[in-house]
């Protein structure tokens, strides 16, 4: 069972890549090219690339599997704290 400090680390990386996603398609539009997810981003000091050959995945940094609901309500107050 993560740790409440994983948990709000698993909390602010996923906050930092939506708002990393929303600057991006500011930038390059609805559909992002395969290689800048492939780089990803930094943060924490750690590179935190977004797919793979195999497709999406949860970073390593990451201790919880995905929780869609959860990521999804958190995204929509994200976006309307705009």
């Amino acid at each position: 069972m993560p740790t409440e400090s994983e948990r709000q680390r698993d909390t602010r990386i996923r906050l930092t890549v939506f708002a990393w996603l929303e600057e991006q398609t500011q930038i390059h539009g609805d559909v992002l090219p395969w290689s800048l997810l492939a780089h990803g981003l930094y943060t924490d000091g750690e590179r935190v690339p977004l797919v793979s050959q195999q497709g999406i995945w949860t970073p390593r940094s990451s201790e919880l599997k995905p929780d869609r609901d959860l990521l999804k309500r958190r995204y929509e107050r994200f976006l309307k704290a705009g």
